[in-house]
């Protein structure tokens, strides 16, 4: 078996028991209590991202394991290994986009530049308040909008604005709660900017993974329509097909050049498509495409070993839906077979 470091796992149990039946895993995390959730993996207590040995101890683990393989579960880790990539042993292979496409990602307001100079749709997205009265002024926007963090995962400091007194505000309070990590900052455009605005776009809401072969190129495509949310997570989704989703996911495949899975955010609507939130990982509805037939661990597994996938593995059940409670539940499904 070929071996690969799982970083930032979190509680993702269920993930790193899949990686292991076809990966010799080893996990690496800077919590004692994550790291003490796992059994029969070899763990790292690893330095936090910003902490001076985190790229010595990370060569160390690598070099001295040979390991095979790297992912991480964190959009910032990513960004960060991606730009250690070059002193890495060449005989390790990162599961993840290059150093310039994950900076991207963690940053909204250039991910929504990226999306729109490659034909993607992308909510309007503008970096201060004067760009947005501006765009209000000359028709291109109108209120309500979103003001949030531009930097890292989730929705920190997701506000919904409605007057341009409350955009004042919120830009007083928050500009400068939100600070780009201290490795980008020599990197990205205006980083002195920590807040996006955005434009609020309706819509019914899919999630996607999107999984390219270890040449960067796309494979295969789980589209999920969302039922029931909470807490910023799926609790509900079901499968589907849609022809004109699965080529968009193929645009992002292209742009994104990754190698294994990506986890994308849309919503449809009579405008068009919209895609509202990237991340460069398995994402918590990953569990989901799973249980539809997407079983990644697999595929790369093979690609490693170069092996041929057999066809019934990589067809997916076109119809389900399923919930969490603990374990993942069938609600209904079907095959097209």
């Amino acid at each position: 078996m070929k071996k690969i470091l799982m970083l930032s796992v979190g509680r993702q149990t269920y993930l790193v028991d899949l990686f292991s039946r076809y990966f010799q895993v080893e996990i690496g995390d800077n919590s004692h209590l994550t790291l003490d959730m796992y059994e029969g993996v070899k763990k790292y207590m690893m330095p936090r991202y910003d902490s001076d040995e985190y790229a010595s101890k990370l060569r160390k683990i690598v070099s001295e394991e040979g390991i095979d393989y790297l992912l991480s579960l964190s959009d910032i880790e990513i960004a960060l290994v991606s730009e250690l990539e070059p002193t890495l042993p060449s005989s390790c292979e990162l599961l993840m986009p290059n150093k310039v496409i994950s900076y991207q990602c963690l940053d909204k307001y250039a991910f929504s530049k990226l999306l729109i100079q490659n034909g993607i749709g992308s909510p309007k997205t503008y970096l201060t308040p004067s760009e947005v009265k501006d765009a209000l002024k000359n028709g291109n926007l109108s209120f309500p909008i979103i003001g949030k963090s531009r930097w890292g995962m989730g929705s920190k400091g997701v506000t919904f604005i409605d007057n341009e007194e409350e955009l004042d505000l919120f830009y007083k309070l928050y500009k400068n709660k939100f600070n780009a990590p201290l490795f980008l900052d020599s990197e990205m455009e205006s980083v002195e900017e920590s807040l996006v605005f955005q434009e609020v776009i309706k819509g019914e809401e899919y999630g996607l993974d999107i999984v390219n072969d270890l040449s960067g190129n796309w494979f295969k495509t789980a589209i999920k329509k969302k039922l029931m949310m909470s807490g910023g997570e799926t609790d509900s989704a079901e499968i589907t097909t849609d022809s004109e989703i699965l080529t968009v996911s193929q645009k992002i495949s292209k742009v994104l050049k990754h190698k294994g899975n990506v986890d994308c955010d849309i919503l449809v609507n009579s405008r068009g498509k919209f895609v509202i939130d990237i991340n460069p990982r398995f994402g918590g509805g990953y569990m989901f495409s799973l249980s539809a037939g997407l079983d990644v661990p697999y595929y790369l597994s093979c690609w490693a070993e170069e092996k041929i996938i057999p066809a019934e593995k990589i067809q997916m059940k076109t119809q389900g839906r399923f919930r969490k409670i603990k374990e993942l539940k069938t609600l209904s499904s079907s095959n097209n077979k």
